[in-house]
């Protein structure tokens, strides 16, 4: 073999007399190849003063000394032309297109045509750097993408998609201004879309999320949006008809308003609006009904606190969760058989658990707690408790002994059932066998209760209450 099968180069034989002639040429010829740069790909003819080393590749329909060397690699060397016959993986940069061009064996194509694909690179920067932390950065004025339309393979569609490894992970675009976070959308570790917002790039913001599982819309930022309804009864502990001090509760007995204590009691206190449950359970049940919820069967439901310190312990459809102050739980409620009522309890764990207002909600994540006005807090209490706070009076000038006097009171509210009902008398006189039993307070119905005297003789009979009772709770 006289000459490379590659790159032509010739080979110095054995036998060769003058065998530097022979090296000179593979060095010549070497020093045309590597790291190969030509003018212009433009010329059909050569330039009129070309300098020495100048190459070019010959263009279509050349003439002159070039006429048949089409494609062709044109070196000027010691004062003539020297043509090389590009093979497939030739490389050479045009110098007046700046551009580099890769032969296939059939022509001279540019260098990106030829790269179909590009697999596991491990950075890509665009117009600057890429780095461990933004392996793929690209610094640029405007990006643009365009759907390949059905004629040219593609479906006509697009889509860009960020997958997140699990919904405790985030899959999400970030908006900055000078480097420092603003704006951020997508899956913040979590299923539901969020979008927030920043004003320093370390404290963020929700302002709107949707629920993945309803499409429903949460605005928690913006007053007047509503969120979702709370199913506790006097969650702020605000409704104290039975005037309790805070402190210790026997078990089963009632304090605040629909919350009682569980069977080993509880100490709770409520001071400048701050609830604590020092320990022991409270439990309340909630009826969905008072909330139109038929059945809590199949739903999710989540417990959380506002202004909260310290743990706690959740109990709540046979299952039991941590509630903590940024953590709120979440239960998933089987789907048979009926479920119109929720046992919530609710115990402190080791120190203590304090809170501003404790929420239950449809729905597998916690909303904004939403005060409502204390009368409407009030008439929600009364659907289970009312307590009139007397003195109220009954008199009668009775004719004869045994003669009665009655006074209906309608309820503010129809009560769950038929309430219990109790009374304080402050005073009487003149009852029937001198009896104070003979001043009665009773249930009509879940809507109205009854008061009465009964004469012990004939002349006045009277009785002041000083408070009725109505229980319906649970």
């Amino acid at each position: 073999m006289e000459r490379t099968s590659h790159l032509d180069i010739p080979l110095i034989m054995p036998s060769q007399a003058q065998k530097h002639v022979t090296h000179n040429e593979a060095i010549s010829r070497l020093d045309v190849l590597v790291n190969c740069a030509a003018k212009s790909r433009q010329l059909t003819a050569p330039p009129a003063a070309p300098a020495e080393g100048d190459r070019y590749l010959v263009a279509q329909n050349p003439n002159g000394v070039w006429a048949g060397r089409e494609g062709a690699l044109a070196a000027f060397q010691a004062g003539g032309w020297e043509f090389l016959q590009p093979g497939a993986g030739w490389v050479v940069y045009v110098e007046d297109e700046d551009a580099v061009l890769l032969h296939d064996g059939g022509g001279w194509k540019p260098h990106a045509e030829t790269i179909a694909r590009i697999n596991h690179v491990e950075r890509f920067g665009l117009a600057t750097e890429a780095d461990v932390a933004n392996p793929l950065s690209a610094r640029l004025n405007a990006a643009s993408f365009a759907a390949l339309p059905a004629a040219e393979g593609g479906s006509g569609d697009i889509r860009f998609a960020l997958n997140a490894e699990d919904d405790a992970h985030t899959a999400s675009i970030l908006f900055k201004t000078g480097w420092s976070g603003r704006a951020e959308m997508g899956l913040a570790g979590s299923e539901d879309f969020v979008l927030k917002a920043s004003a320093n790039g370390a404290v963020w913001a929700n302002a709107l999320i949707v629920d993945h599982e309803t499409g429903g819309i949460e605005m928690p930022n913006t007053p007047g949006f509503d969120v979702g309804v709370n199913l506790i009864s006097n969650p702020a502990f605000v409704v104290n008809q039975r005037g309790f001090a805070g402190g210790a509760l026997a078990a089963g007995a009632y304090g605040f308003d629909r919350w009682k204590a569980a069977e080993a009691g509880a100490n709770v206190t409520r001071v400048a609006g701050l609830v604590t449950i020092a320990s022991g359970s409270l439990v309340q049940i909630v009826e969905g009904a008072a909330f139109g919820i038929a059945n809590f069967a199949g739903k999710s439901v989540t417990v959380s606190a506002e202004g909260a310190s310290g743990l706690a312990t959740v109990q709540l459809a046979g299952q039991t969760r941590t509630l903590a102050p940024a953590s709120p739980a979440v239960f998933s409620i089987a789907a048979s058989p009926a479920v119109e009522t929720l046992e919530l309890r609710i115990a402190a764990q080791s120190g203590g658990f304090a809170f501003r207002s404790v929420k239950l909600e449809t729905g597998s994540r916690a909303t904004r707690h939403n005060d409502r006005p204390l009368p409407v807090e009030h008439l929600l209490c009364q659907r289970y408790f009312w307590r009139i706070n007397g003195p109220l009076s009954l008199f009668l000038y009775a004719q004869g002994a045994g003669n009665y006097f009655f006074n209906s009171v309608p309820l503010p509210v129809p009560m769950r059932v038929t309430p219990s009902v109790t009374r304080v008398l402050q005073s009487s006189g003149n009852l029937f066998a001198n009896d104070p039993a003979n001043a009665t307070a009773s249930a009509l119905s879940a809507n109205a209760i009854r008061l009465s005297v009964r004469a012990n003789a004939a002349g006045e009979c009277y009785a002041n209450f000083l408070s009725v009772d109505c229980n319906a709770d649970y």
